[in-house]
């Protein structure tokens, strides 16, 4: 492994190419690095893998999701300028891997919800009386009926156009007809150029 070396002026310009939020996250797991170095007695200035990978796996042994781990990775990666990348040896991708299986990624359940509880606030302001709604209530109104009663995808509803020779108004509903350059998802005879009512 080969630093390049840089200046400070220019790892400052490349570290802006990050959002505001991602420098904050990445100078914060540096600083840790730096300073679990330190506690070791390991000169941070001289990137090596056995380091990197005993840091790494003291902080999944401190409890951190795999996520977490992944900024820790991208965060030392940022701040060592290697050819080839630090991050592209095999043991470290190999630690990333084993840290994945060992943390598996959460994803939060959908919460829970009432359909009638939502068309029974759907009769109540601001979305009623019609009449005297807000456009932008009676715009989330109709969007919300027209895709739980559809059961279209959201792309299909997006491709929707209210604009003629795509919309009829007939006494009793409105048709409206899909952009023709559209294309579903899944594509199948019925889907193309279809209406919704």
């Amino acid at each position: 492994m080969q630093t390049i070396p840089l200046s400070k002026a220019v790892m400052d310009v490349i570290l802006e190419a990050r959002r505001p939020s991602t420098k904050k996250s990445y100078a914060d797991k540096w600083k840790r690095f730096c300073a679990w170095n330190q506690a070791q007695g390991i000169d941070t200035a001289k990137p090596n893998i056995l380091q990197i990978l005993q840091y790494l796996t003291e902080m999944l042994d401190k409890g951190l999701s795999f996520s977490s781990i992944k900024i820790h990775d991208s965060a030392i990666s940022a701040y060592y300028n290697t050819e080839p990348p630090i991050f592209s040896y095999p043991k470290l991708k190999q630690h990333l891997r084993g840290a994945k299986n060992l943390r598996p990624p959460r994803r939060s359940p959908t919460p829970a919800w009432d359909l009638n509880f939502v068309l029974e606030k759907l009769t109540l302001p601001p979305f009623e009386p019609a009449a005297t709604a807000d456009i932008k209530f009676l715009s989330w109104k109709t969007a919300f009926l027209l895709e739980i009663t559809s059961a279209r995808r959201v792309s299909e509803l997006q491709a929707l156009m209210a604009v003629e020779p795509f919309i009829t108004f007939y006494p009793d509903r409105v048709s409206l007809g899909t952009n023709p350059s559209f294309m579903p998802k899944v594509i199948y005879n019925v889907a193309l150029n279809q209406t919704t009512e």
